[in-house]
């Protein structure tokens, strides 16, 4: 390989690279969202509220089959980011073709499964046997192989720290998903199944996309195709373990509302649900924070610690010093935005709820930090352990808490699981550090001391609420102002600079 070509890697963990790259993935989950929230009341009333149900069928069975990779999208990424720390570039089209075939053949199997299984999902799942609804999910099946192959390649370019070729295929494909099929009811007139057509062709269209932006961002990969056992066999033990969390961490994420829905009540969900839906945006910032830590925990795993070590405390630091202002004031007007939002009603049913999911977000936002630590180290199976550990804790103490009737006290066995999982994956980050006191400084005892202040806040009469609320912004503001300061001038500049 040239010098020129390997001078590509150096500097991909920078903070400048890491910094640019995570404002470039938030950027690109902000546009599609304000387009879908102006989009789909006109969807809706295009489509028709039946129709739109069937599309947003699709869309789930899609969002499920995607996953159909196995955790091997995430393991090509780990594989290749691993080479590039540890100086073999040679090998990088070796692995990332290993992947990239084994993903496509896995995506060929969910196609064939979709398609033999398709009107039995709809009929089982969803209690329908509505035809066009059969007919668009066996086109459907027929798309998911380049779906699911999507990952592969997204893969290299993650590795690679590429960031701006994803969120422009992303942001670009996120925002025709709901324009596209205004577009063509509105001038064309389409039918509800060419219009799912479309939408099939556009993923195919992402799919080339995301494979010519990896064949040019890694070259070697146009010198030939390439099949390695060891590396597949590798890419396997670690995708089952992320196949496991991919599976479990969201079922853990909904299981709560199952419950409601099945002891006390559909409408009950309503309230228990319509609070989250605020929290839920804002994990937009860790989650961007996660998709760039990722390949550089990886490609830094065989490296000097010291650099791996600063980059996990500075980056959880970060992402709880974000969080913690914003959730504050949302839990502190929670009554107010919820009867400005949704009426009065919440406010008496849903108030506590929104207070004490305030408190779950938090955590949960800090934890996906350490979730990416451990298998950036080559630990995927710690994470995956505790979510079978937990999920068997979370469905006892739901099936308690539901029979209660109260959907306050399954909101505090929410925070209880959320709370168990934070801890765990913290201890274990804790155990492979070797800047333990450091972590207990900047990460731990800030996190309990933030997650008691807004646990209390529910429990408060009103004067002390908002002194607490008002004592704890300034106490925050006072320590941490210079770090804020330091902060929006990288991101700042990383923007300027992109």
């Amino acid at each position: 390989m040239k010098e020129k070509e390997r001078s590509k890697y150096s500097g991909l963990t920078s903070n400048k690279v890491l910094a640019q790259n995570t404002l470039i993935t938030i950027l690109a989950k902000v546009f599609p969202l304000v387009v879908g929230i102006f989009a789909l009341p006109y969807l809706i009333s295009e489509l028709g509220e039946e129709k739109f149900g069937m599309l947003a069928i699709i869309w789930l069975i899609i969002s499920y089959f995607s996953m159909f990779d196995l955790g091997i999208g995430r393991a090509v990424v780990k594989e290749v980011s691993d080479l590039i720390g540890a100086n073999e570039y040679e090998e990088i089209p070796v692995a990332a073709w290993t992947g990239i075939i084994s993903i496509f053949l896995m995506g060929i199997l969910g196609g064939l499964i979709l398609y033999v299984t398709g009107e039995l999902i709809l009929n089982r799942a969803f209690d329908t046997t509505n035809q066009v609804a059969v007919d668009a999910l066996l086109y459907t099946s027929f798309a998911v192989p380049f779906i699911v192959a999507t990952t592969g390649f997204r893969a290299v370019l993650m590795a690679e720290q590429n960031f701006f070729a994803i969120s422009v295929i992303q942001s670009i494909n996120s925002i025709l998903n709901y324009l596209l099929p205004l577009l063509l009811l509105y001038f064309f007139g389409f039918e509800f199944i060419e219009i799912v057509i479309a939408l099939l062709i556009l993923k195919i269209v992402a799919f080339f996309a995301f494979a010519v932006s990896g064949l040019i961002s890694e070259p070697s990969l146009r010198s030939g195709t390439h099949f390695n056992k060891v590396y597949l066999s590798k890419m396997f033990h670690f995708g089952k373990w992320v196949t496991i969390s991919n599976v479990v961490g969201p079922l853990i994420s909904q299981l709560d509302r199952y419950f409601i829905a099945a002891v006390i009540s559909v409408s009950a969900v309503t309230f228990y649900t319509t609070p989250l839906e605020v929290l839920t945006k804002l994990m937009m910032v860790p989650m961007a924070f996660i998709t760039v830590l990722f390949p550089a925990f990886s490609t830094l795993a065989s490296k000097s610690h010291e650099r791996r070590e600063k980059l996990y405390l500075e980056s959880s630091k970060g992402v709880m010093l974000l969080l913690f202002p914003t959730i504050l004031i949302i839990s502190t007007f929670a009554d107010y935005g919820l009867k400005v939002w949704v009426g009065a009603e919440f406010v008496e049913k849903s108030t506590f709820v929104a207070q004490i999911f305030c408190v779950v977000f938090f955590l949960r936002g800090i934890a996906y930090i350490p979730a990416t630590y451990l298998p950036g180290l080559n630990r995927p199976d710690l994470p995956a352990k505790f979510h079978l550990f937990e999920i068997i804790v979370f469905v006892t103490g739901l099936y308690f808490a539901a029979r209660t009737g109260d959907i306050n006290i399954v909101a505090f066995v929410s925070l209880g699981i959320t709370a168990l999982d934070t801890l765990l994956l913290l201890f274990a980050a804790f155990n492979l550090l070797e800047q333990k006191s450091e972590m207990l400084k900047k990460i731990v005892w800030p996190m309990i001391f933030g997650a008691l202040i807004l646990l209390s806040l529910p429990f408060l009469e009103l004067v002390m609420f908002y002194m607490t609320s008002a004592i704890a912004l300034t106490i925050y503001l006072i320590t941490y102002h210079k770090y804020l300061f330091k902060i929006t001038g990288k991101l700042k500049k990383a923007l300027l600079d992109s």
